[in-house]
């Protein structure tokens, strides 16, 4: 099951025929601004209560040993960064403890959701982040062209800037015992992310995958998928 937000839905162009060829059962539960964690909700409030049922649907279904592993996908950093902009949010959010009413952290709302589902023996593979743009990157390309200017680049280093705290919250993730996928690692080298592979654009505007962008991280991820399923059901057993 791949949990999460409008990232999660830019993946299936690029996902969904590889898994139908190893013949892997799937499903996609995304909802718009609702963040793939337990016990927490977005500071915008957008479908607050249709989030928290998502939520126990999908650990209804864990504890009836329904999901093999749990996909989390999100634009993490809009939930905590240090460098939040208006060219990266129209406005930044945070996340809130659904007991306390106070902000959290992502990396302990993200160690409670993979404790809480491996515990229900259930698979947790964490997406990371996709690197994100200050700008539409098919319109600037198409600027760049018609006045013969060069296309913007985004370095590593802002790059990392903008993710670091999530690049703890995945760390975090990892120690407690979710599988960690980083699209930057295809994405990105070792001084700038890219535009662009094999001479297609791999974005539909500043952060979300095109279908090219989608198909380029997509065989990465499903052989981590594999694994995690194997080492469930070795688990298991």
């Amino acid at each position: 099951v791949f949990w999460g937000d409008s990232h999660a839905d830019a993946l299936k162009p690029g996902i969904i025929p590889l898994l139908e060829q190893r013949g892997y059962s799937y499903a996609f539960a995304t909802m718009l601004n609702c963040p793939p964690l337990v016990s927490v909700y977005s500071s915008k409030l957008k479908n607050r209560d249709n989030c928290s049922a998502l939520e126990q649907s999908l650990l209804e279904l864990a504890q009836e040993g329904r999901i093999g592993s749990m996909v989390l996908v999100s634009r993490w950093a809009s939930y905590d960064s240090p460098e939040v902009k208006t060219t990266f949010d129209d406005r930044a959010k945070y996340l809130i403890d659904e007991d306390t009413g106070r902000s959290k952290s992502l990396e302990a709302a993200l160690d409670k959701t993979v404790e809480q589902f491996t515990r229900l023996d259930t698979g947790v593979v964490v997406v990371g982040p996709v690197p994100e743009y200050s700008f539409n990157v098919p319109q600037m390309y198409l600027r760049s062209r018609l006045n013969q200017h060069s296309m913007p680049q985004l370095s590593r280093q802002e790059f990392e800037l903008r993710q670091s705290n999530v690049s703890v919250a995945l760390s975090r993730a990892q120690v407690v015992g979710a599988s960690v996928f980083l699209p930057a690692s295809v994405l990105c080298d070792g001084e700038f992310c890219l535009l662009e592979r094999g001479g297609s654009l791999i974005y539909h505007d500043d952060h979300h995958l095109n279908v090219t962008g989608a198909e380029s991280i997509s065989q990465p991820l499903l052989e981590l998928l594999h694994q995690s399923l194997t080492a469930v059901n070795v688990n298991s057993n």
